[in-house]
């Protein structure tokens, strides 16, 4: 291949990931917020007006599912997922490399199958409508194939940084 293309592709990916970093930071941000403010807002109606709202429980959990997965693709992006290190055992460079190839492409197939299968649970469940609030349950299980999206573009640049520093 173009090493200017690579090279164009790499530079790309990574503008994108900055727009994209900041986007989804400001979302977990503001989801966060809303949380915090529809449960504050519920306490005190459940124990102070003794009228709890019957939608907070619902919408605080939906809220946690869009927190959850553009979390998990934030983490991916700093490293902060659970992972496996092998630095400390003895075995050649070649075969390290080759675990490090393998779970690269482990990681890829995942983020692959979890938007692929996300898309389609979405579009299925677009008719069925959530419990207490007129929103379709498709919208809630979107939350998988859009951090999937962004898990595939932020580690994609890490592919990029660890074959800088070989």
């Amino acid at each position: 291949m173009d090493l200017h293309l690579i090279q164009y592709f790499e530079k790309t990916v990574v503008k994108i990931n900055r727009i994209l970093i900041k986007v989804l930071s400001s979302i977990l941000f503001l989801l966060f917020a809303v949380l915090i403010l529809i449960v504050t807002i519920n306490v005190v109606f459940r124990y102070v007006l003794k009228n709890p709202l019957f939608w907070v429980t619902e919408l605080s959990c939906y809220i946690l599912v869009y927190l959850i997965f553009f979390g998990a693709a934030l983490a991916l992006y700093r490293g902060e997922h659970v992972g496996m290190n092998i630095e400390g055992i003895k075995v050649p460079f070649a075969l390290k490399k080759l675990f490090e190839r393998i779970g690269i492409l482990f990681n890829y197939s995942f983020i692959v199958l979890l938007v692929v299968f996300g898309i389609l649970v979405s579009v299925k469940n677009l008719g069925s409508y959530t419990g207490s609030l007129p929103i379709p349950m498709g919208y809630v299980y979107m939350a998988a194939p859009i951090s999937g999206i962004a898990m595939l573009s932020l580690y994609t640049e890490h592919i990029f940084a660890k074959k800088k520093d070989r």
